[in-house]
């Protein structure tokens, strides 16, 4: 779940440049934006401040669109505070950002990531399921192996998702 401090980091550092009055429009690489900015978003996350990890999750898209773990993070803000429509959308735009990924190169942590975001978005059975058809197409068995195990981790607890202090997955 590392990559989620990626995300967050990245909208932090978009808020702190625009709030410093710094141009967002120079030419800035998204993902190195995102990268830099992980650890400030996860600690926003973990600390509950929504407002500020929404901010600095939106400055991520600004330089970086089409980033699934961006959309995953604001699925999870809107489910926090009990919009589930909106976070339903969000999961879905970043399903959808992975499909076009994995359409155009195979990835294995693609395919994980797109489960564990269906697994927000609906239920065990579903991130059971994307597992299982993950493993059918898989061509090495280090990545059936692989596959296998994230199916031990199911998240307990939606809100301790970014919270480094409690457990938020189950091991069957």
């Amino acid at each position: 779940m590392s990559y989620h401090l990626g995300v967050l980091m990245i909208f932090v550092n978009m808020s702190v440049l625009i709030a410093c009055g710094e141009s967002p429009n120079r030419q800035i690489d998204g993902v190195t934006f995102k990268n830099s900015n992980a650890v400030r978003l996860k600690t926003m996350l973990a600390d509950r401040d929504y407002y500020h990890a929404k901010q600095l999750t939106d400055s991520i898209l600004m330089f970086y669109s089409d980033d699934p773990q961006s959309y995953l993070v604001l699925g999870w803000l809107a489910d926090m505070q009990g919009d589930s429509i909106a976070a339903v959308k969000y999961y879905q735009k970043s399903v959808h950002i992975y499909d076009s990924l994995i359409s155009i190169r195979k990835d294995l942590s693609y395919e994980i990531n797109r489960a564990f975001v269906i697994q927000l978005m609906s239920d065990t059975t579903a991130y059971y399921s994307t597992l299982d058809s993950i493993k059918r197409i898989t061509e090495y068995m280090d990545d059936s192996l692989s596959i296998d195990a994230y199916k031990l981790i199911i998240i307990k607890n939606k809100g301790d998702l970014f919270n480094c202090d409690n457990e938020m997955v189950e091991m069957d």
